[in-house]
């Protein structure tokens, strides 16, 4: 171990970081290989591996810059020890990589779809409330796009995307954390309890039933796999993190395109950036975000998010949502659009929302098919 600043190989972070096989990795990369080290160890019991482990960890440990320096550096301990004083279970070991989100896949497929994991596609993740095992865990609040079933979507899905994601990092309060990328309520309102499947919003613009059933479309759409995407989710100094920053800025309002427009412009430095959302992926993200700076970098995480309909052919960021009227719609606003100007943005939104969904979906679980 030197104080000789390197790159970390797996986020591109620049620091003092700990070396495994020739590759250098920054603390929090670090201890993510050796998680997935060790659940590699137990499967195969490899005793060469153990010894690379063992190596790892006492860099980590025994490095003072390290937080576990103080409460728990061991003279004459190792890793083996450090794990047995603590009594983990192998199922815990196991959920240090990625081993627990696959089952938890797999049983939720053979249980809940009679084995067909096409049904995946439409499968309402809002019905999971209340389900301790693909739901939420005991005590916790429930959202469909972090119930138990989604996170260990996102991991398999997208688990290289992002340094470290797996099922202990991902949820509400964690580094990751899910999102619904098509807002429904902004543009459409909520619905209306005495009329099934008619939305406030939406109502009082007077739509005729053709409008009405493309919005029962795309609501039932809303909470199904294709319309949720894994996001870094740090805080800054306000407890905003990129989920609820985008959900209430005055200009975005929870829309994803006008978001990922944002983004392009802090990731590649561009002139007139938003300082908030600058402050959560420059600072508080920046572990996420490193690998994806520059003026490439945006598109290459679109591509590994499968957010490429949110592109033109340019390749860069385009606010579908306010072509066809050139202002961000919401069903609240004032001045209050005419009927005619409502209705025309609320018939475009939901066609191009219904199909980035099916699009991402058949995207999802196509490699779900590989990973399963």
């Amino acid at each position: 171990m030197t104080e000789k600043t390197q790159i970390c190989v797996q986020c591109g972070a620049e620091d003092r970081c700990y070396e495994h096989e020739g590759r250098h990795y920054c603390r929090l990369c670090a201890h993510g290989l050796l998680s997935q080290l060790k659940q590699e160890y137990f499967k195969s019991a490899d005793a060469a591996l153990g010894w690379k482990i063992d190596d790892l960890w006492r860099q980590i440990v025994f490095d003072p810059r390290s937080p576990e320096y103080d409460e728990f550096r061991m003279e004459d301990a190792d890793w083996m020890d450090e794990l047995e004083d603590e009594e983990l279970e192998n199922d815990t070991i196991l959920a240090y990589a990625r081993e627990d989100a696959r089952e938890l896949v797999r049983n939720f497929v053979a249980e809940r779809l009679d084995g067909d994991l096409d049904k995946l596609k439409d499968f309402n993740l809002s019905s999971l409330e209340n389900d301790i095992k693909y739901g939420q865990q005991e005590g916790n609040g429930f959202d469909a796009d972090d119930c138990m079933l989604a996170r260990a979507i996102y991991v398999l899905v997208w688990g290289d995307v992002f340094p470290y994601l797996n099922m202990l990092s991902i949820g509400s309060g964690r580094a990751y954390r899910g999102d619904t990328m098509n807002t429904f309520n902004t543009m459409f309102g909520r619905e209306i309890p005495e009329q099934s499947g008619c939305y406030y919003g939406l109502e009082s613009f007077h739509p005729d039933e053709k409008t009405r059933a493309l919005a029962r479309k795309f609501h039932d759409l809303v909470p199904t796999i294709g319309n949720y995407v894994v996001l870094p989710n740090h805080a800054d100094g306000n407890r905003k993190t990129l989920n609820t920053y985008r959900g209430c800025h005055f200009q975005w309002r929870d829309y994803f395109d006008q978001f990922l427009t944002a983004l392009e412009a802090v990731l590649a430095d561009a002139p007139g950036q938003d300082a908030g959302l600058r402050e959560l992926v420059r600072e508080q993200n920046a572990h996420a975000f490193s690998g994806f700076s520059g003026p490439d970098g945006f598109l290459h995480l679109t591509e590994r998010l499968f957010l490429n309909a949110y592109l033109g052919e340019d390749g860069h960021a385009v606010a579908f949502n306010t072509a066809m009227t050139g202002k961000v719609m919401y069903h609240w606003m004032k001045p209050r659009p005419s009927d005619e100007e409502y209705l025309k943005s609320a018939q475009w939104y939901a066609r191009n929302a219904i199909q980035i969904i099916r699009a991402r979906a058949e995207r999802v679980v196509n490699v779900l098919a590989e990973k399963l």
